[in-house]
């Protein structure tokens, strides 16, 4: 009964560092990574040529890349 109920503790102990690492939740929309999840901007880069402004935001430990294109107003973020 001791090392089943051993085996129980080390598996929930264990268990509790599967979600440690978990990516912060993000959308394709800079306005609601910035206000609504508490991303913060921690550089803005011109696209060049195009249209196109790249923001890099931080939270915790993650980075979140933003390509915003105004020519066609949208915006896709990832994770590197």
């Amino acid at each position: 009964m001791k090392k089943l109920l051993g085996i129980v503790v080390l598996g929930l102990l264990l268990s509790g560092n599967a979600y440690a690492n978990e990516a912060p939740y993000y959308e394709n929309s800079l306005n609601k990574n910035i206000l609504e999840y508490g991303w913060e901007i921690v550089s803005k880069t011109d696209g060049g040529l195009v249209a196109t402004e790249i923001y890099t935001l931080k939270k915790n430990n993650w980075t979140l890349i933003c390509n915003v294109d105004t020519a066609q107003i949208t915006t896709i973020c990832a994770l590197p």
